[in-house]
């Protein structure tokens, strides 16, 4: 639950207009005392929780994201992964990005965390400090990160059907995605990063991209760390 809260927690910091924020967060059946924890988080912060019965299914990540979509009553929906901390100028350029250009596609990378932490480590990050962190202990950039933190119009999770549901598990759903977006429907598309498209050449080339300077316009997003199997 802990990865939830500290979540919710930069999301709602983040908001100018926490009036015209809607979050909605998706269980897939965890256990009723686990499930329980998420309602009280839920309640601090605003947040609607919905649950889905698995039904015998596989894990199905592009379900969950397209159930929370579909309950979205907002012209955009932004997709951010429980394990994923955004800085507070995030949703700020969001909006600047999305006023230049509506129907723009939009990827945040984050940075992977490599030890566990307190719990309420996460939550006494400044933006600074979330700077920091990253250079000082070297935090692997997710290159091909296509699905942690995204951003699209409404209109386009109906017309494109959102996520592709015959992924499972951790499938390429994000990937799969993207590429139905911008290389099919060449929608516009940006990173809120400046590294820009990489080869996988590239990546290998910066020793799997420890960064040692940020761009000052970089948003930097930090994936916290846990069990890869959680």
């Amino acid at each position: 639950p802990h990865y939830l809260d500290n979540c919710l927690y930069r999301i709602r910091k983040a908001e100018s207009s926490p009036e015209k924020v809607e979050i909605i967060v998706v269980d897939f059946e965890s256990s009723t005392s686990i499930y329980r924890e998420y309602e009280k988080i839920c309640r601090i912060y605003n947040a609607i929780l919905h649950r889905i019965a698995r039904r015998g299914r596989l894990f199905n990540l592009a379900l969950l994201r397209n159930y929370g979509a579909r309950k979205s009553t907002g012209d955009y929906v932004v997709w951010c992964d429980v394990d994923t901390l955004i800085p507070l100028n995030t949703l700020d350029r969001v909006k600047e990005i999305l006023i230049k250009n509506s129907k723009t596609f939009i990827i945040g990378r984050v940075f992977m965390d490599k030890g566990w932490r307190k719990p309420d480590f996460y939550k006494s990050l400044t933006d600074s400090k979330m700077r920091e962190l990253v250079i000082a202990q070297k935090l692997r950039f997710a290159w091909k990160g296509f699905g942690g933190f995204v951003v699209t119009d409404k209109e386009w999770v109906y017309e494109s059907r959102g996520f592709n549901e015959s992924y499972v598990r951790w499938g390429y759903e994000d990937n799969d995605f993207w590429f139905r977006s911008v290389v099919v429907k060449k929608k516009p598309f940006t990173y809120l990063d400046h590294f820009g498209d990489l080869s996988e050449a590239e990546y290998m080339d910066r020793k799997n991209w420890f960064i040692d300077e940020l761009h000052p316009d970089d948003i930097v997003m930090i994936h916290q760390y846990h069990d890869p199997a959680y």
